[in-house]
Parts: C-alpha cells; structure tokens; sequence
C-alpha cells in the first residue's frame, strides 16, 4: 500500500515539473477554460489572466488562425473557434511566460484586471473565439488614430476616431469569421463587446461623476457611429465588407462632423489636468482639428 502511494506521488510530482498545459478536448467553453488551464503545480490559471502575456501581434495571429479555419472549414461552429482561440492563447502564454519572465514571476503581476475590466473578462471566458478579433481590432483603431492625429487622442477628435473605428473593425471581423450570423447577430455582438468596455469602466479618481458620464456618452455615440457605417456597407456589398473601405468611411464622417468629442479647438493642447478644471464638459461635433 505504502509503496502504491509513494509511485503515486511520484508520478504526480513529475507530471508537475514538466508544467505543460493541457490541450482540451471538451465541448463546452466552461469545461474547455478549465482542462485547458490547468498549468503550473495543477492550479487553474484564468483564462483572463493568461491573455495579458500576450502581445498585440500574437492577438492578430489567433485572429488569422481563426479565419483561416473558418475559411477551410465552411461547415463549423462557434465552439470549435472557441477551442482553437482558448488552446492558442494558453500556449502561447505558456511559451511567453517561460521566455520573458521564467518560473513564478507572473505571481506577482497585476494581472490583467488592469486591462480588461470584470465585463470584459467575463465575456473573454463566454466567447474565447471573439477575443482576438476585439483586441487586433482595437489595435488597428489605435495605430491609426495615433497616425492620424497630433493632438486629441483623449476627449478630442482622434478619441472620436478611435471608438468608432475599433467598433467598424470589430463588426468586419465578426462577419468575416463566417458563423453564419445575420446582420444583426454581428451588430449585437459587437455592441455587447464594447458595452462592456464602457460600462464595465470605473470612473477616473480626478473625474467628476457628470464628467465621466459625459465621456461614457461620447464613446457610446461613437461606437454607435462605427456600427453604423460597417451596417451600411454591409447592406450595400453583403459579403465583401472591406477593411479599407471602413477606414475611409469613418475618417470621411468624422472631419464632416458626424462624431462627438469634448474638447474645442482651443482645448486640444491641454492636459488632462486642465481638462478636469472644466467643470462642465459639453459634446459637440468633430471635425478636423488636430489632423496631421
């Protein structure tokens, strides 16, 4: 008996030095996040918190993987993309954490609560697959904003910009991963991703409540803005909605004002600082103040 139990420990003690993560072969998201995330010393390890180890082009990679997938395979499923995009982020955050940080240093990160917020995680662990077209997406939205715009990327015409492009892009990708969702699935999907990021956010400690609400609204308009013009060219090209042709659209209908920003023209050199010592923050229309 007491040799019995000393081969049994033996064999769990080396299966935890080889700290390899499972690859799940479940059909649930639920059992998937959970055999799939069983890493070091048979601890579960979230699923959010392993994504933080991921980079922007390891987020455009899953994407590709998953398009890919669905391009050779018409016939399949929202589970199966979920599969693939779980088992990708895990290993590859198990590659990451090996070469970047070594044994046990990723205990002491702040995790990714300082990136995602609980709405967001929560939707991260519901739908795995929607991960990577939401984070390349946004990635996009930032890079061009960020090329686009010398000043007012916060509050101003690039933060505008930024929103309804992220929700554009996001919509794109959706349809383009080909689950055979109407219109409709793809706008609500995209919406409830970037809900989420709005009102899963905690107000700023040097923001006012009114202040923050204001801002809330400015993304919300702005999101809606983005959703809008992806449903117009889906309408008008059904299956050909094109990456570009978003981009082009929404830099059109913000310098002609259809976005919402805070700051004035005056305003877009001014700190955050500053803008806190307006007590009253108003919306009003973009337009091409602050373009390169």
């Amino acid at each position: 008996m007491i040799k019995r139990i000393i081969l049994i420990l033996l064999v769990v003690a080396m299966l935890i030095a080889l700290r390899v993560p499972a690859i799940a072969q479940n059909n649930t998201t639920e059992d998937l996040l959970v055999s799939t995330a069983t890493l070091e010393y048979g601890v579960y390890f979230p699923l959010a918190e392993a994504v933080i180890f991921l980079t922007d082009d390891d987020f455009i990679e899953a994407f590709n993987l998953l398009l890919a997938f669905s391009r050779n395979n018409p016939v399949h499923t929202e589970t199966d993309l979920n599969r693939i995009a779980t088992e990708f982020y895990f290993q590859r955050s198990y590659e990451r954490r090996n070469v970047i940080s070594g044994r046990n240093f990723w205990y002491d990160l702040p995790f990714v609560q300082a990136r995602l917020n609980p709405h967001e995680i929560a939707l991260l662990n519901q739908f795995p697959a929607d991960f990577a077209a939401v984070a390349s997406s946004a990635r996009i939205a930032i890079n061009r904003a960020e090329n686009r715009y010398t000043t007012g990327l916060h509050l101003g015409n690039g933060d505008a910009f930024r929103h309804a492009l992220w929700n554009g892009l996001l919509a794109q990708r959706f349809h383009a991963l080909q689950r055979g969702w109407s219109l409709s699935q793809i706008l609500t999907r995209t919406r409830t991703w970037t809900d989420a990021h709005e009102t899963g956010a905690s107000r700023p400690a040097d923001a006012s409540v009114a202040q923050f609400e204001t801002e809330q609204r400015m993304d919300f308009l702005n999101n809606a803005l983005g959703r809008y013009f992806f449903e117009r060219l889906y309408l008008a090209n059904r299956n050909n909605v094109m990456e570009a042709a978003i981009i082009r659209e929404i830099e059109d209908s913000i310098d002609r004002g259809s976005g919402q920003r805070i700051r004035t023209d005056a305003q877009l050199n001014w700190t955050r600082a500053q803008m806190v010592n307006v007590s009253t923050w108003i919306l009003r229309s973009t337009n091409t103040a602050g373009l390169r």
